[in-house]
């Protein structure tokens, strides 16, 4: 039986129809499918404003956390942020990996997720700079401006990722237009 059915069954309604005939007819039409699926070009994917609503959040968040370090009284809760993002920050960049995979992309050396990854790198390396880690920056004061000039870089990194993902949504625009690339 052949789902529940006798193959070769005898019935009014339904031709007699031996084993061998349906491995014939499903050999051929997978024999067939190459053909005619070689030539098929699946319809771009248009992309919607949700696909990348992560990465504008995360561009939203790094205002929130520039106030933060322009606080000397906030310092604490922007390391606390920064201490999150060290943890789970790189999760944008698999997620702008995996965007860009599903719109056609996502190669590697991908320039869009090269910009998430580099958006990345300049909000972590704020930490250091917060904590008096970095030689380069032992005065609190000049430690927060670099601070604040990575992170203003980091949004620079997401608005240009935005703007190539080719999406027309006015809030990102909005975004691209507060925050050109220079």
């Amino acid at each position: 039986t052949l789902f529940g059915t006798s193959v070769g069954h005898n019935c009014k309604t339904c031709p007699k129809m031996k084993l061998s005939k349906i491995v014939a007819t499903v050999v051929v039409a997978f024999a067939a499918a190459p053909m005619v699926t070689a030539n098929y070009t699946p319809p771009p994917r248009v992309s919607e404003a949700s696909d990348v609503m992560p990465i504008y959040n995360l561009g939203n968040a790094i205002d929130g956390l520039i106030k933060k370090v322009e606080n000397d009284e906030m310092h604490d809760k922007a390391l606390s942020n920064l201490e999150v993002f060290k943890t789970d920050g790189m999760a944008f960049t698999m997620f702008a990996s995996m965007y860009r995979k599903k719109v056609g992309g996502g190669q590697e050396g991908d320039p869009m997720v090269k910009h998430i990854t580099a958006a990345c790198d300049h909000v972590n390396a704020c930490h250091d700079l917060l904590t008096g880690q970095n030689e380069d920056f032992p005065d609190e004061k000049a430690a927060c401006e670099e601070c604040v000039r990575r992170l203003e870089e980091a949004q620079r990194c997401i608005a240009k990722f935005l703007e190539e993902s080719g999406i027309h949504d006015d809030r990102f625009m909005e975004y691209c237009e507060k925050h050109p690339m220079q």
